[in-house]
């Protein structure tokens, strides 16, 4: 509930062409992926962008391919992302 609350609270802000980058230092469904399907249902003007990086751990988003999952290693413990941005 909290994650969703911080992200509705940011995604209010969004002037039409502004973008918001949510990530969370986890990679789970709940924190993400879920959170990111509820904003784009909640706020039909925002479109979650398609990211290309090219790095080893990467992995796409469960139930949202767009998303992004960064799996730990021996640098860096796993995060993920998503890209927003609403319409003009």
């Amino acid at each position: 509930k909290l994650q969703k609350r911080i992200a509705a609270s940011a995604a209010t802000c969004l002037k039409p062409g502004g973008c918001m980058l949510y990530s969370t230092c986890t990679y789970s469904i709940e924190e993400n992926e879920n959170v990111t399907e509820w904003l784009l249902g909640k706020f039909p003007d925002l479109n979650i962008e398609s990211v290309d990086i090219d790095i080893p751990n990467i992995m796409q988003g469960i139930g949202c391919k767009d998303y992004i999952r960064i799996l730990p290693n021996d640098y860096f413990d796993g995060f993920s992302f998503g890209i927003l941005r609403k319409a003009l």
